[in-house]
């Protein structure tokens, strides 16, 4: 599980969830687990330039901010 840090808003990303699979793009969203009412999880939203992708901070397994 990694902790969402709020200054990763706007930057470019490299994400492997916790399935393996590598999601690259911006991140355009976090939202703390206290507003994240369905999961009551901390979260953010990478755009890859073609969908929008939620993923919880149990889901990350690791992050890397490229830019």
């Amino acid at each position: 599980m990694a902790t969402i840090k709020d200054d990763w808003f706007g930057k470019k990303a490299r994400i492997v969830a916790v399935n393996d699979k590598t999601f690259t793009g911006a991140i355009t969203d976090i939202t703390g687990k206290e507003d994240n009412i369905e999961t009551n999880k901390d979260s953010l939203t990478l755009y890859d330039g073609t969908d929008y992708i939620f993923i919880s901070d149990d889901e990350i397994k690791e992050i890397e901010i490229l830019g």
